[in-house]
């Protein structure tokens, strides 16, 4: 049996990748500042209760998140009870995570700004990327470039958001979620709303981490899984996995947690029409799924063929 190769060098920016990161991405930053912000800015925080940056500053104030919270709309003014700041450089501190929940187009020129501020993390929530086609392809390669001369990591785009309900964290506005051992990764909203209703209405576990990757921009699956092997909270690691960017991560990083935590995986696209239909909603190519599933079994991890599979196996 061939072993689990080590992780391989992600998609460089073509023609604009810096000389000292070889990788096109903003390496040499761990994942605390996504999962376990000691502050967090909302760009994007509306007053309107149909936004999502209504939604998200609402669920931080309703799960206990103990950190400092910051609004940020052009506006200003105050929404529900915070102020609002006009600008990301009108922040009163170099926040640790930035929730960015503005439309596509401007969200190179935020993530700029979140650089200059000093800010190390963020999530990009806008659809309109790589999965929407030629010119959501262009505007996430100017976002990737921004993150990366901006030295900030970014999780997604096109992403349902993420929670770390043991630091009280519920970027994704998810209501009456029960905290407990299992983490989800998925890049769909919708798988990761169903497991984690699945898990509160059928059993007595519960989530610790859960993260929608959407296009995979930045942060991946890979590291994701590296950061959940030192999360205490995490027992075991659900993935729904419809394509990844860096598959020989992936499976590195599941083969080192996989003997004490149990990752258990639902590969879509394993067809042609699946390939094109994960390449429609995240942008991410689906491999040779023969292949990946070779790499399952040297790796350890378990895979299942049916969704509704994954929690009980878990």
């Amino acid at each position: 049996m061939l072993p689990v190769p080590a992780p391989g060098p992600a998609t460089p920016i073509p023609g604009e990748t810096p000389p000292w990161l070889p990788s096109g991405r903003a390496t040499g930053r761990g994942l605390g500042a996504i999962f376990e912000p000691r502050s967090i800015a909302i760009v994007g925080a509306s007053a309107n209760p149909e936004k999502r940056g209504h939604h998200i500053l609402r669920s931080l104030q309703e799960s206990g998140y103990a950190g400092r919270v910051y609004a940020v709309n052009r506006t200003g003014g105050r929404i529900l009870g915070h102020e609002a700041f006009r600008s990301v450089s009108e922040l009163p501190e170099a926040v640790d995570l930035a929730v960015v929940s503005l439309p596509a187009p401007a969200t190179p020129g935020v993530v700029r700004e979140c650089g200059q501020r000093g800010i190390t993390g963020a999530v990009v929530l806008a659809v309109g990327f790589g999965e929407s086609g030629p010119e959501g392809a262009r505007l996430e390669t100017e976002l990737r470039r921004a993150a990366v001369e901006a030295e900030i990591r970014v999780v997604g785009p096109n992403t349902s958001g993420l929670l770390n309900l043991a630091h009280g964290i519920n970027l994704i506005g998810a209501r009456g979620i029960r905290p407990g051992g299992i983490a989800l990764l998925s890049q769909s909203g919708n798988i990761i709303l169903g497991l984690m209703n699945g898990l509160s209405a059928s059993s007595r576990l519960g989530v610790s981490v859960c993260c929608g990757l959407g296009n995979e921009m930045d942060v991946g699956f890979g590291e994701v899984l590296e950061f959940l092997g030192s999360h205490p909270e995490t027992r075991a690691v659900v993935v729904h996995l419809e394509g990844t960017k860096d598959a020989r991560r992936f499976l590195s990083a599941a083969a080192a947690i996989a003997p004490g935590k149990p990752v258990i995986v639902l590969k879509t696209g394993r067809t042609a029409p699946g390939a094109r239909s994960a390449l429609s909603h995240t942008g991410v190519i689906a491999g040779p799924y023969e292949r990946l599933r070779a790499g399952f079994r040297q790796a350890g991890v378990v895979e299942v063929t049916r969704s509704d599979e994954l929690l009980p196996v878990a």
